[in-house]
């Protein structure tokens, strides 16, 4: 009985000691054991660095999700790169993790965006009514007066062309050829001496090797004149002429359209075209037009581009009356205002120096006249040309091993 009164005593104790830690610790928190409930006055920050209660609703930045925040962000990227590390660890993640991002853009993570973001469908608004963006938020860019734009404008970029010439290179080469080894059979001569004995050391064989070398050797003659090959002047109409020549000491060819002479052509307008057939037009290095003669007007045209007009690098026409009147009939350019009459009085011969090549093409070319003739009146269009030939090479090989090779057989 003494043993059971014994832990019993202790056990009590046990109990009184919990009990009064407990209420102690209930005491704390302000609640009451009795009711069974907690009051808890303590608050969550005490234990949250920076707690907050009130978190704002993402939606509010941005302007709720209908305008682009590249200027937000720049302004972010801007400040945390410039502004020294705040002491405070907790205060510098945010800046530490924009540095990250700005500077591994090109590293960025997958992220899955929902397609009713504000964000996703405001800038498929804007892509869809660009004009109404740029309006709302009166985003205005230059308009130069030439059509271009930016600050820049169109004129201070000209094109420029440049005509690079043909280039010619000679060229030589050399192949050498080493002889390979082999044993050579070598005539032993020995005098012997009857006094005394010999003993013959030498081999009867002997290796020999040579070095020889065979040249390729290229020869290259000027080929004939291809230009008539390559520039084929064929149909023409009427009463035109054409003559392909070329004049002994110059390196092109005149092609003539039309007659040199005088009033062959009689109070009218004539229209006269030349089909000129064109072969490997890369090769042409020259068609130009260099003399007119004509009396009263004349147009030139290459493939419907005017290449030359007496009036303004223009189309014009004649109305021509009866009889005597034809010689002042009056003529029109092609907007309909009149110009001049049909007669002029003069006779014109004029050096010129303009390149047709822009305006031809491989295979068949038009060269097209217009002459008007009041009174009396002629036409006559003088061209030089001249087509790059490529020469005529033969290829010879000059061997220097034919010695060895015959040595070795």
């Amino acid at each position: 009985m003494k043993y059971s009164v014994i832990i019993l005593s202790l056990l009590c104790l046990y109990q009184t000691a919990h009990a009064e830690d407990f209420g102690q610790y209930a005491s704390e928190l302000g609640g009451s054991l009795g009711s069974g409930t907690v009051n808890n006055m303590m608050q969550p920050a005490q234990y949250t660095p920076r707690y907050t209660d009130n978190v704002p609703m993402a939606e509010q930045y941005y302007g709720g999700g209908v305008s682009l925040p590249t200027q937000f962000g720049d302004a972010k990227f801007n400040d945390c790169k410039n502004l020294p590390a705040n002491p405070d660890l907790y205060l510098r993640q945010e800046c530490e993790g924009v540095n990250l991002i700005a500077g591994n853009r090109t590293k960025r993570p997958d992220v899955t965006v929902s397609p009713n973001e504000k964000l996703v469908t405001g800038t498929q608004k804007i892509a869809g009514d660009p004009a109404e963006t740029l309006e709302k938020y009166k985003w205005k860019y230059p308009v130069n007066a030439d059509g271009s734009i930016g600050t820049v404008p169109s004129t201070a970029c000209p094109t420029e062309k440049i005509t690079v010439p043909a280039i010619k290179s000679v060229k030589h080469c050399s192949e050498y050829t080493g002889a390979e080894l082999f044993l050579c059979e070598a005539a032993l001569k020995v005098k012997v001496d009857p006094n005394w004995n010999y003993s013959c050391l030498e081999t009867k064989y002997q290796n020999n090797q040579y070095q020889c070398s065979k040249k390729l050797k290229v020869v290259c003659e000027q080929a004939p004149d291809c230009t008539t090959a390559g520039v084929e002047a064929g149909t023409l109409q009427g009463d035109m002429q054409v003559s392909f020549i070329k004049t002994p000491g110059e390196h092109t060819h005149k092609l003539t359209f039309g007659s040199i002479g005088d009033d062959y052509f009689r109070d009218n307008q004539y229209d006269r075209e030349l089909i000129v057939k064109i072969k490997n037009l890369k090769k042409l290095s020259e068609f130009t037009l260099r003399r007119v003669e004509y009396d009263d007007w004349l147009i030139v045209k290459v493939n419907d581009t005017i290449v030359y007009s007496s009036y303004n690098n223009q189309m014009f026409y004649a109305d021509f009356k009866q009889g005597i009147w034809r010689t002042i009939s009056p003529v029109y350019d092609e907007k309909g205002n009149k110009i001049g009459i049909a007669e002029r009085k003069t006779s014109w011969k004029k050096d010129l120096n303009i390149d047709i090549r822009p305006y031809l093409r491989e295979g068949n070319n038009i060269i097209w006249t217009r002459t008007i003739a009041g009174g009396g009146g002629e036409s006559a269009s003088i061209f030089s040309v001249h087509q790059y030939c490529d020469p005529i090479c033969t290829e010879s090989w000059e061997d220097g091993c034919k010695e060895y090779e015959e040595k070795v057989k």
